[in-house]
């Protein structure tokens, strides 16, 4: 069973996105703080979706983001109500979606993430 972490601060949009992977065991929480422990902690994840702009993003945007997150090896996909012009040019494992956006997307993203970095190993 793929193992999945949703990191939004919002319980509406992370309730939801923890309900389309219903045949998924999804963790949710709330910051990056939350997010990042868990990762430093040693726990694995077969795909990450994160809001970006949540408690403990000026502390992770003095990084850059996608390279502080790139170390855990999961496929990400980053939502935001902003346009992140920095998160143009993504690697292959990695897709930034823009809020509001379609939930068929984002499990759409999720599962060919997670089938592309499964076919990898």
């Amino acid at each position: 069973m793929n193992k999945i972490l949703i990191a939004d601060d919002e319980n509406k949009i992370r309730n939801i996105i923890v309900n389309i992977f219903d045949n998924c065991h999804v963790t949710g929480v709330g910051s990056w703080f939350e997010s990042i422990k868990l990762l430093e902690e040693g726990e694995k994840f077969d795909l990450i979706i994160t809001d970006i702009i949540m408690p403990g993003y000026k502390e992770i945007a003095q990084y850059d983001i996608v390279d502080a997150i790139r170390k855990y090896e999961a496929p990400v996909i980053f939502i935001s109500g902003y346009d992140e012009k920095a998160l143009k040019n993504l690697p292959e494992n990695m897709k930034f979606v823009k809020k509001p956006f379609s939930m068929r997307l984002i499990k759409a993203y999720g599962e060919r993430l997670m089938a592309s970095s499964q076919s990898q190993t």
